[in-house]
């Protein structure tokens, strides 16, 4: 399997197959920040397919100071939140809080966490909201 760098460079050179090759790598966790985001499976499905349209346009300017994963992530949020804004919609609406809150154990008060914290966030302004699962769930730094 040719390394990522090589696989870019097909891709920026209009290779269908390496492009298909970095979206398989990536789609995933595209998916799951937009999900996240949109709080909508329909909407994070648009979306995805904005940011991959997105992504490959713009794929020449990639220089690889940093890993494609990083860039074709922050490609996802950038559009993410720019159409979010445009459509004046709260930007979560539906968290998966098990990313927060294991349950695992089945302890019943982890349950009552997992609806207080669900609970907590559905009451949040919808900036402070982005701000919370950009930060603490994505990893971002609040710069």
């Amino acid at each position: 399997m040719a390394s990522e760098r090589t696989t870019i460079r097909r891709a920026q050179a209009g290779d269908v197959a390496a492009m298909r090759e970095l979206y398989d790598d990536h789609a995933g966790r595209v998916y799951a920040v937009l999900r996240r985001l949109a709080g909508d499976d329909d909407l994070a499905q648009d979306l995805a397919q904005d940011v991959w349209v997105t992504a490959f346009r713009k794929l020449g300017a990639f220089e690889g100071r940093s890993s494609f994963g990083t860039w074709v992530y922050r490609v996802a949020v950038n559009t993410a939140m720019g159409r979010l804004r445009e459509r004046a919609r709260r930007p979560v609406t539906d968290l998966d809080v098990d990313d927060w809150v294991q349950t695992a154990d089945g302890n019943p008060d982890r349950t009552v966490d997992r609806i207080a914290l669900s609970r907590a966030l559905d009451r949040l302004p919808a900036g402070y909201r982005t701000v919370l699962v950009l930060h603490d769930l994505e990893g971002y730094t609040h710069e």
